[in-house]
């Protein structure tokens, strides 16, 4: 969806980040580069959702 949009050393916000649209969203901007703060009501999905976006490279962390 992003290709060619980079966000290298950029950070964004993304909340709903466990399921859904909010995840979708973690795994787009992990990919062009930025680095993440992903909230949600639930631990588990967010984690999760962090967890994927380190491991495409990039910095992240949950609330």
């Amino acid at each position: 969806m992003l290709e060619s949009l980079s966000l290298d050393g950029k950070s964004v916000v993304i909340t709903g980040g466990g399921t859904g649209l909010g995840r979708a969203m973690v795994r787009d901007m992990a990919r062009a580069g930025a680095n993440l703060v992903i909230a949600g009501r639930r631990t588990g999905p967010i984690e999760e959702a962090a967890t994927e976006a380190i491991s495409l490279g990039v910095d992240a962390t949950f609330v």
